[in-house]
């Protein structure tokens, strides 16, 4: 039973620490990290101990910003999949391949059944995360008092934080001052995304100073998003390809401004119909390829990689030493599913 009471300070630092790392190799980490890979494989029948020939956004709708980064499409892979019409046009912009799929993250949900549970209460909070060389500030005590200020329908208000963020110690701030802390752990874990959906399907409501990935999977488990507190303050440290210094958000992608005012303050207790549209075309659904399709294309992507120049090699090498390999029923499984 879900408790609301928090993972201690040891339990996140454990689960946040890199030798819980276990994602299949591949030569792309976009199509492994936030247990995609997992997804993938799980909801096509491609095989685990094969690598994934292919480039993915790290997030739903990942360009909602209104461009392409230049590392998803400057790269080896055979192809770059993406979850949302959108960025799909933006994607035939470039040279790279790039197909539309239905979030495999959702298409997982939805296979395996996890849902928002009966006894739901309360709200999770999702603080605007940090990356290496990128700083996310805000004033921890004004965000904290908002959230006290909640009514009661919203309580217990319970915070959930990224792995980098627990690496930083921000889960101290939120301690100190009184909110139970989560964390889904390291997101190059197999097991991260059940991780993250056990602690969100035991919330009624959902929040962030933000928007982030928390909108798309909230909203469409059907968990009421709204943002709260003021927009954080962003610097830029270190991260490549942006410039050194202040980054405002806004500027940088004007798209976003629409996109934060579908989600500001109100309602916060029901999702709208333009909200379930918007997402449900940012997650692919009913528009992007799944099941039996998907997994043909890992397949040519994986003999376009089995055969490559480079590949031939140490993949005839890999048959040698594994003659059995194509004759195993899991072999098959995956072509004929």
């Amino acid at each position: 039973m879900f408790d609301y009471e928090g993972q201690t300070e040891e339990e996140l630092v454990d689960i946040c620490n890199d030798r819980h790392n276990n994602n299949y190799p591949s030569p792309s980490w976009t199509a492994e990290v936030y247990s995609i890979g997992k997804c993938l494989r799980d909801t096509t029948g491609y095989p685990s101990f094969l690598p994934l020939n292919i480039y993915t956004q790290h997030g739903p709708n990942g360009s909602a910003g209104g461009k392409i980064p230049e590392h998803e499409y400057k790269n080896n892979a055979y192809c770059l999949f993406v979850s949302s019409s959108s960025s799909k046009k933006y994607g035939d912009t470039t040279p790279k391949k790039t197909i539309q799929y239905e979030y495999p993250i959702i298409t997982y949900r939805r296979k395996h059944g996890i849902n928002q549970a009966n006894d739901a209460r309360g709200t999770i909070v999702f603080p605007d995360h940090s990356i290496p060389g990128f700083n996310v500030n805000f004033d921890y005590d004004d965000f904290c008092n908002e959230l006290n200020n909640l009514s009661e329908e919203y309580k217990p208000v319970c915070i959930c934080l990224h792995y980098h963020d627990i690496n930083k110690g921000q889960h101290k701030e939120f301690i100190k001052r009184g909110f139970p802390v989560y964390s889904a752990g390291t997101p190059y874990s197999n097991d991260y995304i059940d991780k993250f959906y056990n602690i969100l399907k035991n919330f009624k409501y959902s929040m962030s100073n933000a928007i982030g990935s928390h909108v798309y999977y909230s909203i469409e488990m059907g968990i009421p998003f709204s943002l709260i507190g003021k927009r954080p303050n962003y610097y830029n440290e270190s991260f490549g390809g942006q410039a050194i210094g202040d980054f405002d958000i806004f500027k940088r992608y004007p798209e976003m401004v629409s996109l934060y005012k579908l989600f500001c303050n109100t309602p916060r207790n029901r999702i709208t119909l333009e909200q379930k549209i918007y997402v449900y075309k940012a997650l692919g659904i009913d528009e992007g390829v799944k099941g039996k399709k998907l997994g043909i294309i890992l397949w040519i992507a994986y003999l376009k990689y089995f055969f490559s120049s480079e590949n031939l090699k140490k993949s005839f090498q890999y048959v040698v030493k594994h003659p059995a390999f194509f004759l195993q029923p899991k072999f098959w499984k995956g072509i004929l599913k």
